[in-house]
């Protein structure tokens, strides 16, 4: 049985402090903090931290937190590790 794709969401924040770029946070994961110059940047920036943040908490023998079901103004970010042919037992 293939198990299913982690998906956290995220907010898309335009910088006000640069007048460009965005940043990107999760409600799921608060460690989750990306930037990008644009929205296509921060989303893989994203999904590569995401994939750093999960790893910290298998690595510290911490439960995942569930992803949460995503809100109007979220997107979904899958970890850029798990965008391959296979997926790791994160459990």
């Amino acid at each position: 049985m293939r198990s299913q794709l982690l998906a956290y969401p995220v907010v898309l924040t335009p910088s006000k402090l640069t007048g460009f770029g965005f940043f990107i946070s999760s409600r799921d994961l608060p460690e989750l903090l990306s930037f990008g110059l644009s929205e296509g940047d921060a989303l893989k920036a994203a999904a590569e931290d995401l994939a750093l943040v999960l790893s910290t908490y298998k690595n510290g023998n911490r439960p995942l937190p569930a992803p949460s079901r995503p809100l109007a103004h979220e997107r979904l970010v899958v970890p850029a590790n798990l965008l391959g042919t296979g997926q790791p037992d994160l459990q």
